[in-house]
């Protein structure tokens, strides 16, 4: 399945300071709690960016059944959207600042909320490319799991739960193309590893496509290993 593309030109009003993306830990899913079904991804960002009718609320992300996902607040920042506290059972793990939050837009039909099965798809599509990108991810999480907040509330029943968790991590297993691709990666190792990544591109172990793409936090194949041990087998010769 590809990537849902980016959308990064609405910003939220509200949102913290600075973080490295090594800090993060967990991704906490929320629910939009829209009325009617006429709610998108894209009011949503609106909403945020007009300052969240005075309350200074944001989230990293929103996703609806569309394609596209819109970035409200840069990863490498803080999102004012879990809290501080320590009310759920992972309260005293997940906080503002270690977690990224991803919004599902939901509708109501007849009174009650619910969440388009699209829109859950791509709100694990989403956890997929951001795990990529966030190598110390080790917790997956309800906003309710961290402050108690019912949200999201179609997600509160235990068993719908730990069926859309499962959904999420089974879109962990990539195509063999997905794995060998290094499209659209960029060249951005962290900063740990800056040297040794920089020593491997010199001595030709690692290669990048012709986008510059180098895949540096993505998993690695067998056949992919032994074609590094190959190249540099060749170096010490």
């Amino acid at each position: 399945m590809t990537e849902l593309r980016m959308n990064s030109a609405i910003r939220a009003m509200h949102y913290g300071g600075v973080r490295s993306l090594g800090s993060i830990t967990a991704i906490v899913f929320h629910y939009t709690a829209n009325q009617g079904t006429s709610a998108s991804a894209l009011g949503n960002a609106r909403y945020f960016a007009a300052g969240s009718e005075g309350r200074k609320a944001s989230a990293h992300y929103i996703v609806d059944d569309g394609d596209v996902a819109y970035e409200c607040v840069p990863l490498d920042r803080i999102a004012w959207a879990v809290g501080d506290g320590s009310g759920g059972t992972m309260g005293k793990l997940i906080n503002n600042t270690n977690s990224v939050s991803i919004e599902m837009v939901s509708h109501t039909k007849d009174g009650v909320s619910f969440i388009p099965e699209k829109t859950m798809v791509n709100a694990g599509r989403l956890y997929r490319m951001l795990r990529k990108k966030l190598p110390n991810v080790k917790y997956i999480a309800r906003h309710y799991d961290v402050s108690m907040k019912l949200c999201p509330l179609p997600l509160l029943d235990a068993e719908k739960w730990d069926a859309f968790q499962k959904e999420v991590r089974e879109g962990l297993d990539m195509t063999k193309d997905e794995l060998l691709s290094t499209k659209g990666t960029g060249d951005n190792p962290s900063a740990w590893a800056k040297e040794a990544t920089d020593w491997a591109k010199k001595n030709k172990i690692f290669n990048g496509d012709a986008t510059g793409g180098y895949g540096w936090q993505q998993p690695i194949t067998r056949e992919a290993l032994a074609q590094v041990l190959y190249h540099f087998a060749k170096v010490l010769q």
